[in-house]
C-alpha cells in the first residue's frame, strides 16, 4: 500500500488559525470554561482532519480517507480523466490546488496529494489509459 498525504494550503491554515483566535478572544473576555472546552474540541478535530487526510493506492484501488472516515474507494481502472483544478468546494483535500479525478461515468472526487506527479504516475501504472490534464 502506498500512502500520499494531503497538501495543506496556506489558505486553509489561515482559516484554521482565525477559527482558533476568535473563540480564544471570547474565552479570555468572558472567562467561560464551556466556550474554552468547545473551542479546544473543535480546533482539535479540525487539526486531526488536517493531518490524517490521505490517499492510498492498494491492489488496484484508490482509497480516499479524511479523518476517521474512509471517504471513497475507487477502482483505478474506472478512472478516465485527471484534471488540475483550483477549488474551495468541500472535498477530502486541504488545499485549493487539487486534482479532479473523474471515474465511472459521472463521478468526480477532488484530492490534493503533496507529491502530485508521483501520485499520477502510480495511478497510470495501474491504468495507463486515463487522460491526464495537469
Amino acid at each position: 500500500m502506498k500512502t500520499y498525504k494531503s497538501r495543506i494550503g496556506i489558505e486553509f491554515f489561515v482559516i484554521f488559525i482565525l477559527a482558533f483566535i476568535v473563540p480564544l478572544y471570547f474565552v479570555i473576555s468572558e472567562k467561560n470554561l464551556g466556550i474554552l472546552l468547545g473551542s479546544i474540541f473543535g480546533v482539535g478535530f479540525v487539526f486531526y482532519i488536517f493531518f490524517t487526510t490521505a490517499y492510498y493506492i492498494d491492489e488496484g484501488k484508490l482509497l480516499v480517507k479524511s479523518g476517521i472516515f474512509i471517504y471513497e474507494t475507487i477502482e483505478i481502472q474506472s478512472i478516465h480523466t485527471i484534471k488540475a483544478t483550483k477549488s474551495f468546494f468541500r472535498a477530502p483535500a486541504i488545499s485549493p490546488h487539487r486534482l479532479a479525478i473523474y471515474y465511472n461515468e459521472k463521478n468526480i472526487i477532488l484530492v490534493s496529494p503533496r507529491n502530485e506527479q508521483e501520485f499520477i504516475s502510480d495511478l497510470k501504472q495501474v491504468n495507463p489509459n486515463m487522460e491526464v490534464m495537469v
